[in-house]
C-alpha cells in the first residue's frame, strides 16, 4: 500500500484534483503570506510567498492537461496536441519557510503537508467519516 492509500479515501484523492468552483482556493502572489505544513499531519507554521509557478508554463500536468474529445487526444490542423489550461490548477509556489526556501503544492486534502490558505482553519476539507463521504473543517479532521 502506498502513504497516500493508509492515509486518504480514493474520493478523498479524486476530489482534490475535481474540487468544484465554490472550493477553489484563490493564487496568493509573491510577498503574500500562506500557512505551511511541513509533514502530513504535523504543525501549521507561517510562510512567505517568493515566487508563484508560471502559469504559462505548460509542462506542469497539474497545471495543463492536453485537450480530449470522445476519449482521443484533439489536434491542430499540423497535427499538434493542444494544451488546455487545468480549471483549478495546482501550482508550485516557492516558499520562506522555518525549514528554509521550499517549493511546495496547496495542500488540498485534510491533514496533508504543503502550503494553506490563510482562511484553512474554516475551509471544508473532504472527509471518509463512519464510511460515508463528507465535508468537515481541517480542524476538525487533524486533532
Amino acid at each position: 500500500m502506498s502513504l497516500i492509500n493508509d492515509l486518504w479515501d480514493a474520493s478523498e484523492t479524486t476530489w482534490q484534483l475535481r474540487r468544484p468552483r465554490n472550493f477553489w482556493t484563490p493564487l496568493p502572489a509573491a510577498g503574500n503570506q500562506v500557512f505551511y505544513r511541513h509533514r502530513h499531519f504535523g504543525d501549521v507554521t507561517g510562510a512567505r510567498v517568493e515566487q508563484v509557478e508560471d502559469l504559462d508554463d505548460t509542462t506542469d500536468t497539474y497545471v495543463w492537461h492536453l485537450a480530449t474529445a470522445a476519449g482521443q487526444l484533439v489536434r491542430d490542423e499540423l497535427g499538434r496536441t493542444i494544451p488546455r489550461r487545468v480549471p483549478d490548477p495546482w501550482v508550485t509556489l516557492r516558499l520562506r519557510t522555518d525549514w528554509g526556501l521550499l517549493i511546495a503544492r496547496e495542500a488540498r486534502l485534510r491533514g496533508s503537508a504543503g502550503w494553506l490558505p490563510l482562511d484553512w482553519e474554516r475551509r471544508l476539507y473532504p472527509a471518509i467519516i463512519d464510511g460515508r463521504f463528507t465535508f468537515r473543517r481541517q480542524m476538525e479532521l487533524v486533532r
